[in-house]
């Protein structure tokens, strides 16, 4: 948090993919409250799909490169 804000305050999030690895992709989160950067923040999101081997289980996979392609276009 760079910034305070307040309820009622009308602020602008951009959001967006900043890296893309084999399985995993890091996005960037900015908050900016009246035209100045407020908050800045980030996750890393994985790629996955239920386990064939046990259905309860998530295992990550490689992001296919046609997903890779249409973010960074």
């Amino acid at each position: 948090f760079l910034l305070p804000s307040k309820f009622g305050d009308h602020v602008v999030i951009e959001s967006g993919i900043v890296e893309f690895g084999r399985s995993s992709f890091k996005v960037e989160h900015k908050l900016f409250n009246k035209g100045a950067l407020a908050v800045e923040g980030f996750e890393t999101r994985v790629w996955t799909r239920r386990d064939a081997a046990d259905p309860g289980k998530l295992k990550s996979q490689p992001i296919p490169l046609e997903l890779v392609a249409l973010f960074r276009s």
